[in-house]
């Protein structure tokens, strides 16, 4: 990464990267053995509000200054695509996650989800952080963010799948009513909860990297990102 100022501002220059199916298969073999715990432990373990980031994400606007008297720091915009926008959503929160607890709205005036699932799937056990945060309302500004596009019953079996995964109703798969990103559908990408959430919907917008335009290309992160300039 390279650090270029434009107009008096320090701007990231992040280099282009490329990620493929069979990296994915990899990154999910080497990590088998973590769990979301163990993540969070190792995000807490370095300060967020170090001078790289005041630098890289320079002062909030008034409306998102800290009224924390006992963190008189910089705050952040924390971006969350697919399921680490749930984990960040346990990072804000003020309660107890495993024992401890990360009060990250100390750090964070705005979180954007990237066709995260935000719904409960009461048979499926790999939802219960997702219940877990939805315990209470987002405590910050959110704004979340649905692709639409891969309906169930035109894109495979896969998004089929990935759809009945993250809890569609079996008689909404029946009448082909679910849309989405091809991996969550877009009722549950929106379902955030909270007083200043805005829902963003984006066409022809796909869950991944490959193919199709996906939440990371240029012309969408433009689209989803022009929200944050907006005041609530």
């Amino acid at each position: 990464t390279t650090l270029a100022n434009k107009g008096g501002i320090d701007e990231m220059v992040i280099p282009e990267y490329e990620y493929s199916v069979l990296d994915c298969v990899q990154d999910l073999i080497n990590r088998k053995s973590r769990n979301i715990k163990d993540e969070m432990e190792e995000c807490s373990s370095s300060s967020p509000m170090d001078g790289t980031a005041n630098v890289l994400f320079g002062m909030a606007p008034p409306s998102m200054k800290n009224n924390n008297n006992n963190t008189n720091q910089v705050r952040i915009c924390l971006v969350g695509h697919s399921a680490g926008g749930w984990i960040s959503r346990v990072y804000l929160s003020n309660r107890p996650y495993y024992g401890k607890a990360y009060k990250g709205s100390n750090y964070v005036h705005s979180l954007v989800t990237l066709g995260t699932p935000h719904l409960e799937a009461p048979a499926n056990p790999a939802f219960r952080d997702v219940q877990w945060c939805n315990r209470e309302s987002l405590p910050i500004r959110g704004i979340a963010v649905a692709g639409v596009g891969s309906w169930s019953h035109l894109s495979g079996l896969w998004t089929k799948h990935s759809y009945a995964f993250c809890g569609a109703q079996q008689d909404e798969e029946e009448n082909n009513l679910i849309d989405g990103d091809g991996m969550t559908p877009v009722h549950s990408a929106l379902a955030m909860k909270g007083k200043h959430v805005q829902r963003v919907t984006l066409n022809d917008v796909t869950h991944y990297p490959w193919k199709k335009r996906w939440y990371g290309d240029d012309d969408v992160v433009d689209s989803w990102a022009g929200y944050l300039m907006k005041r609530r």
